[in-house]
Order: structure tokens, then C-alpha cells, then sequence
């Protein structure tokens, strides 16, 4: 059995992992595996030898020598998200399918399991089985005849320009064009690796949820003393985040990935640890008994699975929403990169770190 795995769009490691731990168990299980991803050094480190590793197509606005324009408006759903990030440049779409078209090709796939990439996903359900997995957020539901709201704000009127984008490339392509938007993310079966309270579309489609926890200790450990920080590299060493983890009697345990040079000569000053891989989920859940992080989906699900308490500290629509689902189902505090100050990270830390 061949299996194609693909990654497309979002710039969380948990993407990587994910291809990496269903290769490599459809590997041992005897399948040839392929996985095509948009970064391939955040797979390249930890794949098994025998894993094919290509290089995925690649959207333009992802680029960093492409100017993308700033959004006018605030999103409303994930349809007005994907037409302006994928759908605003005339041969985008057409150049995505072509790629991935010509992959397929080459690998000749039995199933295809793409993982927030909607390109892929289209191109391939034309002829093949295909999976769907992501995070919930990422993967929107393709049965609604329109995109649930994200956000009570008026629409954009994104969607129907997106729609119109979309059956355009179809059209120059000789193939069939869609009614409904959500129809370009239709797939034979999608598979979260979250749980319902942290999806936003829990009430719109039929999907299975599996939870990456299976090395969740059951419950958090009481001897666990350590605050865990997993952030973007956007967060810089001023940030009023570490002024208030230095000022706690707490030990801190660091993992920012891309993190500058000099920002870890701030960090040792301050006496924090830090780390250069990713540091195994079981070993951050038995010494923690605080999670800060983004929002990540995988380690945000961890936590809840195991009752660590967390402060998420949100840079985008996807993580304020996983944050504000945190503090809705009373996990933790959620706090917003822009208004971040001492004052209120401290009140957040000091609450979620003294909550037995």
C-alpha cells in the first residue's frame, strides 16, 4: 500500500509531528510512505530513513519575498480566511493543483492524508480516498452549505469572490465547478487529533476526534513544580512575560523554537532553562504545574486531558479562539500578545499556578 501525506498551510511544528508519527506507524505496519511538506526541515530531522520526503507545493502568500496586503477587515469565517490568503493571486490555485497533481503522479497513492492542506486534498479526492486531519479550526467542515461564523461581525463578501476564484481555475481546467464553497474541502473522512470542546465546528459536521494523548499521564502530577513555556519566537526577550516569570519563586522551563542568540543569553540570566528540540509531552506533563503556551492544539489538548492548567498567550484568530475555549471550559486564562502587560500576565500566572 502506497500512502501520500501532506502539509500545506500553518507554521506549528505540531504539523510536522503529526506526519511523522502516522508515517511512521503506517510504516511499521508495512505501507510505503511519502510525505510532502511546505517546510521540509521541520521533517527532515526525525523521519524514518525509508520515509520518501518531498518537497509540497507551495502557495505564493507564504513566501516572504511576496508582498501580501493587509487585511482591511477583521475575518468573519475560514472561508474569507482562505480566499485572502490563498485565493487573491490569479494563478495561485491553478499552480497549487498542477503541483500536486504531478506528485500524485509520481507516488500513485492508495490513500492520500492531508493535513491543513486543502490544495492536496481537492486535487486528490478527484481520484483517490483521502483523509483529512488537522486541529479542527483548520479543517472546516465541507457539508454546510456555507462556512459557520468564526467572529459576529458582518461579512466581507470574501466568500463569493473566493467561490468565484476557485470555479474560474476549475473552469480553465476542463473540470467541474462547485455550488458551495465548503465543497472544495470535501474529503471521504476527517480525523481531529483534538476533543470537541476545543473545535469550533463541533456542531456542524461528523468527524472523529483523536486526541494525541495516548502518553498523558492520567492526572497531573503533585510534585510537579515547573512552569513550561512553549511560544512563538515573535515574543522577544522584553516581553513583560519574563519580567514576571523571573520575579516568581517557580523554575521555568523554556522551548522556543528559532529563538535568537541573544535573546538565550537573556534567558540564562534570568536563570530560566531552555531547550533546543521539542521536549517530550510526557516529560513536560509529570514536572509541570504550569503550561504557557500559543495555544498549540497538541500540547493545549495534553493539558486538558491531564488537568495542568495553562495561560494561553494568543497571536491569531485560531489561537484566541483555543484560548477563549480554555477559559470557557475553565483550564486556565487567555491573554492576547498586543495587550500583554506585567500586571495582567502576572494575575494570570499567579491564578492558574495556585489553582490545585
Amino acid at each position: 500500500m502506497r500512502i501520500l501525506l501532506g502539509w500545506e498551510l500553518g507554521a506549528n511544528l505540531g504539523h510536522a509531528q503529526n506526519l511523522i508519527k502516522i508515517g511512521s506507524t503506517l510504516q511499521s505496519q508495512g505501507a510505503e510512505v511519502f510525505i510532502a511538506a511546505q517546510q521540509l526541515d521541520a521533517v527532515a530531522g526525525s523521519r524514518c530513513d525509508k520515509i520518501s520526503l518531498l518537497q509540497a507545493p507551495v502557495w505564493p502568500n507564504l513566501l516572504k519575498d511576496v508582498r501580501t496586503p493587509r487585511w482591511v477587515s477583521d475575518p468573519a469565517d475560514y472561508g474569507e480566511i482562505f480566499s485572502r490568503l490563498c485565493l487573491d493571486r490569479e494563478y495561485a490555485l491553478g499552480s497549487m493543483l498542477a503541483g500536486w497533481e504531478t506528485l500524485l503522479n509520481l507516488t500513485a497513492p492508495d490513500l492520500v492524508i492531508s493535513d491543513t492542506a486543502p490544495a492536496l486534498n481537492f486535487t486528490a479526492s478527484q481520484r483517490y480516498h483521502t483523509i483529512r486531519i488537522g486541529s479542527g479550526y483548520d479543517t472546516p467542515p465541507s457539508e454546510v452549505s456555507e462556512f459557520p461564523r468564526l467572529r459576529d461581525i458582518p461579512s466581507s463578501g470574501d466568500n463569493a469572490s473566493g467561490l468565484r476564484n476557485i470555479n474560474k481555475t476549475l473552469k480553465g481546467l476542463g473540470r467541474t465547478t462547485l455550488r458551495r464553497f465548503p465543497e472544495f474541502f470535501r474529503s471521504d473522512g476527517d480525523y481531529l487529533h483534538t476533543i470537541p470542546e476545543l473545535d469550533p465546528y463541533k456542531n456542524d459536521r461528523p468527524a472523529t476526534y483523536c486526541p494525541s494523548t495516548s502518553q498523558v499521564p492520567a492526572v497531573r502530577s503533585s510534585d510537579g513544580e515547573e512552569i513550561f513555556v512553549y511560544l512563538h519566537a515573535m515574543h522577544s526577550a522584553y516581553s513583560p512575560l519574563w519580567k514576571s516569570l523571573a520575579s516568581l519563586d517557580a523554575p521555568v522551563r523554556l522551548f522556543i523554537p528559532s529563538l535568537h542568540p541573544n535573546h538565550r543569553e537573556a534567558f540564562d540570566e534570568l536563570g530560566f532553562k531552555w531547550h533546543e528540540a521539542p521536549v517530550p509531552l510526557e516529560n513536560i506533563l509529570q514536572r509541570s504545574r504550569l503550561i504557557i503556551t500559543s495555544g498549540g492544539i497538541g500540547l493545549v489538548t495534553a493539558a486538558v486531558a491531564q488537568g495542568t492548567p495553562q495561560v494561553v498567550i494568543h497571536h491569531d484568530l485560531e489561537k484566541q479562539m483555543t484560548g477563549e475555549a480554555i477559559e470557557r471550559i475553565g483550564c486556565g486564562r487567555s491573554l492576547s500578545i498586543l495587550n500583554l502587560t506585567e500586571a495582567n500576565v502576572t494575575s494570570a500566572i499567579l491564578e492558574c499556578y495556585s489553582d490545585s
